[in-house]
């Protein structure tokens, strides 16, 4: 499982990407976002302002709040919530989009 202070990188936390290709329209994020602390809340991967990949969320002591995969911005695959301390609740599959 991927954490969020791996998620930002050795890019820097927060910085983003261009897709290859100097002319590609295809714009392609890694973004951190932040508990007003500092804290990481938020590590998600946005494709032309569209979710995309594996994403987390983080309560402000750090532990896991949910995580998941989509797909075109729409939920697919396992999502998990976590509790107040850091443990599964339940591993729920979504359905992929025709």
């Amino acid at each position: 499982m991927v954490s969020g202070a791996s998620l930002a990188g050795k890019r820097g936390e927060g910085q983003g990407r261009r897709a290859a290709g100097s002319n590609s329209r295809r714009r392609s994020d890694e973004r951190i976002d932040r508990h007003k602390d500092g804290s990481i809340k938020a590590g998600r991967y946005i494709i032309n302002e569209v979710l995309t990949k594996y994403c987390e969320w983080f309560r402000k002591d750090g532990s896991n709040l949910h995580s998941g995969y989509f797909q075109n911005g729409e939920q697919v695959g396992e999502w998990t919530p976590y509790n107040g301390k850091g443990k599964i609740v339940k591993v729920t599959k979504m359905k992929y989009p025709l």
